[in-house]
């Protein structure tokens, strides 16, 4: 994971991982092979590895075997649940490369637990949706597509909030996820393929899975576009 210039030089993060499958809600510790994990991220010179699994014997318990072996393997344990909140919250949050490092600051499954629900639920983290996706519908009145540093002006010059690049990059990233067939997106630029209203329509169809809290916050930021 590239994180680009910080301060005076670039930096980055890598990470090995392993997903388990059970038959039963919960991996037991000896099933986790955290060891192997480990020889792994050596092996690959990774920084980091990471454990998604079902859930964990003995999670909420920081003496249980597989907490032990979690921090002794320098392993980051996960549950399907909590990762798949993090992918449902990507579009709506601040949720790039950079604030997921934390993540692996923490090994045990009640630890990335808590992670996750503070990233997520925290109101400083909530992005701009509604501003950005204007600015989106008023630049592709323009012939050529807006890039990520004219878009971020515009912003700034819009609501008096300067994103940053990188950061803007990853909320327009997840707009578009929402909306593949509505908005073009290269990884630079952005532009409308269709109207804002069939734009609008299929957020709406893709925001209906996700949780409940999250479908009011994005459909009372669409009505401003009907």
């Amino acid at each position: 994971v590239r994180l680009g210039k910080r301060s005076d030089h670039v930096t980055g993060y890598s990470f090995t991982y392993d997903a388990k499958s059970t038959k039963n809600e919960k991996i037991r510790a000896d099933t986790a092979h955290t060891n192997v994990l480990n020889v792994h991220r050596t092996n690959y010179g990774a920084d980091y590895a990471l454990l998604v699994a079902p859930g964990y014997q003995g999670a909420d318990d920081e003496k249980s075997l597989i907490s032990k072996l979690c921090e002794n393997d320098r392993v980051t344990a996960i549950t399907v649940e909590d990762l798949a909140t993090l992918v449902e919250y990507f579009p709506f949050r601040n949720i790039t490369p950079a604030t997921l490092l934390g993540l692996f600051g923490h090994r045990t499954p009640d630890r990335t637990h808590e992670f996750v629900e503070k990233l997520c639920d925290t109101e400083h983290s909530v992005v701009p949706f509604v501003d950005i996706v204007k600015a989106i519908v008023d630049y592709s009145d323009r012939k050529d597509p807006v890039t990520i540093p004219a878009l971020n002006f515009g912003l700034s010059e819009r609501i008096h909030v300067d994103i940053g690049n990188e950061k803007l990059r990853h909320i327009v990233a997840g707009i578009a996820a929402l909306a593949p067939r509505g908005i073009w997106w290269d990884g630079d630029k952005v532009a409308l393929n269709t109207s804002i209203d069939k734009v609008v329509e299929e957020i709406s169809k893709s925001i209906t899975p996700l949780p409940g809290r999250l479908v009011e916050e994005m459909r009372s930021g669409l009505d401003a576009f009907r």
